[in-house]
């Protein structure tokens, strides 16, 4: 991982894995962090140092370029061959879109690229054909107007995913969660990110529990509809630790309900939450609860104890432990 890194957009994930247990008694526990320190830390992370090295190649080749001519004090034409090196660039961009799935670093990088290829397609460094230097360029143009626009209508998606999902929040606060359920699935339809399916699930099941029995098939129906947005994100972002303590939430919320051929899907959810940031006290939290709701209470005192050791003013695992101590042994 410290040559190649573990992937764009994957700091959070490996935040989440190295995440200092001591990191649980500062204000900023219950924090997440999708980015490092600097620019340069989350692409040493993200990419690792040789996918760094290349990023920073292509800056410092242009700029001791133009350092170079400006000593010179005239256009080094010979210098073209500077233009070579984001072709190194390029392998690594192809490589790393195998591998990782497309994200803002990678869009910039194939921006680079392209714009290294327009510069060798009219620069004469290949020797072509008036007719075909000509066909080049018009093909150039075309696909980078399209793509222009391609990345002009994403961004629009985005920002009114973004609005509508604000609105769902507001909605949230304010307790109407039909209201917020109604927000977020447009901000869902409008662009799937893994957080709109997640704060839907959680206002799917917060509709059920407060405008309906849990026996009438009003409320199963949102129950279905709140498994499935929380299986959404989890697909979406299989390594996001939010994503699946999100779910392991919900899946335990239905099962104290009564759902209990969730159990097994519940049990998978919290020990995957657990297993992608061991430090973090709320699986082991939502662990006990699902023991307790099992009928294991010794599971679940043992649980919330390991959990108050990670963290011992967690205030949700303080009362459930008083919970657990008013409840008297089978």
């Amino acid at each position: 991982q410290a040559l190649f890194g573990t992937g764009p957009g994957n700091f959070s994930t490996l935040w989440e894995t190295n995440r200092p247990y001591e990191f649980n008694q500062t204000p900023l526990w219950d924090r997440a962090f999708t980015q490092g320190y600097s620019t340069l830390g989350t692409f040493l992370a993200e990419l690792g140092f040789l996918g760094t090295l290349f990023f920073l190649l292509v800056p410092g080749a242009f700029l001791f370029s133009f350092f170079r001519d400006l000593k010179k004090s005239r256009t080094n034409r010979e210098g073209d061959t500077i233009y070579t090196i984001p072709a190194f660039s390029i392998v690594f961009l192809i490589t790393a879109a195998v591998l990782y799935p497309i994200s803002l670093p990678l869009i910039l990088a194939t921006a680079l690229a392209l714009g290294a290829w327009a510069r060798v397609s009219s620069g004469g460094i290949v020797s072509l054909s008036l007719s075909i230097e000509k066909a080049l360029r018009v093909f150039g143009g075309i696909a980078m107007a399209l793509f222009g626009v391609l990345l002009i209508w994403m961004a629009n998606l985005q920002f009114l995913a973004a609005r509508e999902y604000v609105q769902g929040l507001a909605a949230s606060e304010a307790g109407d969660f039909t209201k917020a359920a109604e927000g977020f699935t447009y901000a869902a339809s409008l662009w799937p990110a893994p957080l709109y399916h997640r704060d839907l699930s959680r206002a799917l099941l917060e509709e059920a529990a407060s405008s309906a029995p849990v026996e009438s098939p009003e409320f199963k129906s949102l129950a279905a509809q709140a498994v499935t947005h929380a299986d959404t994100a989890a697909l979406l972002g299989p390594k996001d630790y939010w994503n699946w303590i999100s779910k392991a939430s919900i899946y335990v919320s239905l099962y104290s309900f009564g759902f209990a051929e969730l159990e097994e899907e519940t049990t998978i959810a919290l020990e995957q939450a657990r297993s992608l940031s061991p430090s973090r006290p709320e699986p082991l939290y939502l662990m006990s609860v699902f023991a307790f709701a099992r009928g294991d209470r010794g599971e679940a005192v043992q649980y919330i104890e390991n959990a108050l050791v990670l963290k011992p003013d967690y205030q949700e695992a303080l009362a459930f432990k008083a919970r657990l101590d008013d409840t008297p042994s089978p």
